[in-house]
């Protein structure tokens, strides 16, 4: 199964926007931990 150009390209877009968000999100909730962590420090 051969497929067009314009569908790879647009796939890879798609794989590497999603992996770009799952880094994101990644990192939102580990400075969400370590803000939690200092306010529940004190």
């Amino acid at each position: 199964m051969k497929r067009s150009r314009t569908e790879v390209g647009r796939w890879r877009m798609l794989r590497q926007a999603s992996r770009r968000k799952a880094r994101w999100l990644e990192g939102q909730s580990r400075r969400n931990m370590r803000i939690h962590t200092i306010i529940h420090g004190v």
